[in-house]
């Protein structure tokens, strides 16, 4: 059982890589494919297990996801009795996506994710188009 293409965006997501880019970036897409058990085009692992455990992590960072969209900014998310203070509880939440994306990295062999998904920073090697004017267009 391959990765379907859903399967491949949502490891892009989360690895911080575009489809648009996938020629220019071969490796995340190897590796995704490399992972399959060999019944499969390309795979290289004597079964799917290793396959699973990366559509285990993926689970885990979509209840992240859904669980980041559930503190809001005005703190009215709660558990029991306890009203979470929201910035430190999406950092917190975010803490734990980027640990689930640092296993997921680390079942593809990569160094790390190419862009930090839970950080509303754009990634270091980010170029805003310029203008002629020498302004940055946003």
């Amino acid at each position: 059982m391959a990765f379907t293409e859903a399967d491949r965006v949502q490891i892009r997501k989360y690895l911080g890589f575009a489809a648009i880019y996938l020629q220019a970036e071969p490796l995340l897409e190897n590796a995704i494919t490399a992972v399959q058990a060999v019944t499969d085009p390309g795979g290289t692992r004597p079964d799917n297990s290793t396959e699973l455990e990366i559509k285990s992590i993926i689970v885990k960072l979509q209840a992240v996801d859904a669980k980041l969209d559930e503190i809001d900014c005005l703190g009215t998310a709660q558990t029991g009795k306890i009203i979470i203070d929201p910035v430190r509880g999406q950092m917190a939440v975010a803490m734990q996506g980027r640990r689930q994306v640092a296993r997921l990295a680390f079942m593809l062999s990569l160094n790390g994710p190419l862009r930090d998904v839970y950080s509303a920073a754009p990634p270091a090697n980010f170029d805003m188009p310029q203008l002629e004017n020498g302004r940055r267009a946003y």
